[in-house]
């Protein structure tokens, strides 16, 4: 990329040159100093899902949902309207059942590709982050991984837990302070929120975007 500077009462123009490094000057240069990422798993969610679309849309917030491949079987129209509005549609397995995935990477690795090429049949696209299904802290996370990277993903937890599936009808203010204890402190924050079962999701994101402006966070989806 050249930027070209002109000098008034001069008829020549000099150039400077610079190698544009960081994916957020796609948007805005200079790079915003603060980030946020909004992301929601477990669904798509018959109720949920389109409740939490019509905030982003109206706040115009770009998000990313790591989807299950069961719930988009059964609700490919709302995967539809996710990948339509711009949002990021990434992997979350197909099952979301811990004793199916914790019983080898032949089993995981096949819920990966069926959720994929589900993702891909839908929106034409196919999904390179995946996230693993209740984190990551067992031993044979590393060799997960690396199954994972060879078939082209990335792996990307959070830094920020909302807490909204710690328990049925978590009370949207519990979720709002959970977000605000973790945030500070922090440049870079990838927020894990569910789009499957509770409206308390639902009442507590417009507070928590309104929270991360006022902490001066730009919003990213993942990619």
């Amino acid at each position: 990329m050249s930027l070209v500077v002109r000098q008034q009462g001069k008829g020549n123009a000099s150039s400077v040159h610079f190698k544009v490094e960081k994916p957020f000057s796609r948007y805005l240069w200079p790079p915003p100093q603060r980030v946020a990422y909004l992301t929601f798993d477990d669904g798509p969610g018959e109720v949920v899902t389109p409740l939490i679309l019509d905030i982003l849309a109206q706040e115009k917030i770009k998000a990313t949902f790591f989807v299950v491949g069961e719930r988009v079987a059964k609700y490919p129209e709302i995967l539809r309207r996710i990948h339509t509005e711009g949002h990021a549609v990434e992997n979350h397995t197909y099952t979301h059942r811990v004793e199916v995935l914790h019983s080898g990477i032949v089993p995981f690795m096949e819920e990966i590709r069926s959720t994929e090429a589900l993702i891909h049949s839908i929106t034409g696209e196919r999904p390179k982050i995946a996230r693993m299904p209740y984190g990551t802290d067992f031993s044979a996370w590393p060799e997960y991984n690396r199954a994972l990277q060879r078939s082209g993903y990335r792996h990307i937890g959070w830094n920020v837990n909302s807490f909204d599936a710690n328990g049925k009808n978590v009370p949207a203010e519990r979720i709002l302070n959970a977000v605000q204890q973790q945030v500070p402190g922090k440049d870079t924050v990838v927020i894990l929120f569910h789009d499957l079962g509770t409206r308390s999701t639902v009442e507590a994101l417009p507070e928590v975007i309104r929270f991360l402006q006022g902490q001066g966070y730009f919003f990213r989806k993942l990619y």
